[in-house]
C-alpha cells in the first residue's frame, strides 16, 4: 500500500522545498507495515470528508492536507484544512509522517 501525505500552505510556505511524504508498506518491517494499513483503515474517509472544505478567502496562513492512498482497493484521496477534526485521519498522517522521518 502506497501512502502519500502533501502538506500545503501555512505560514512562511516554500512549494519548492515541500515536497509529498510518501511510505510505501511493502517496504517496511512488517510489523510497521501492519501499523500503518491498520491506521488506513481505521481513518474514516467518508466523515472526513464532510470536513474536507476549502480554505476561507484571506486565509494565506491556513494549512491544507492531501492524503492519497493507492494500492488497497480502489484509490481513496482527501483534503482537509488543518487542525484535522476527523481523530483516525489525523493519527494516519501522523504515523505516516513519523514512518518517514524515522526512515
Amino acid at each position: 500500500m502506497r501512502i502519500q501525505v502533501e502538506q500545503d500552505g501555512g505560514f512562511a510556505h516554500i512549494p519548492g522545498l515541500a515536497g509529498p511524504t510518501v511510505v510505501d508498506t511493502e517496504s517496511l518491517p512488517s510489523d510497521r507495515a501492519a501499523e500503518l494499513e491498520a491506521a488506513v483503515r481505521r481513518a474514516d474517509f467518508g466523515a472526513a470528508a464532510s470536513l474536507a472544505v476549502t480554505p476561507a478567502p484571506g486565509s494565506a496562513d491556513q494549512r491544507t492536507i492531501t492524503v492519497t492512498i493507492d494500492g488497497d482497493g480502489p484509490s481513496r484521496r482527501i483534503t482537509v484544512v488543518e487542525p484535522i477534526g476527523d481523530a483516525g485521519l489525523r493519527a494516519l498522517v501522523d504515523r505516516v509522517l513519523a514512518t518517514a522521518r524515522e526512515a
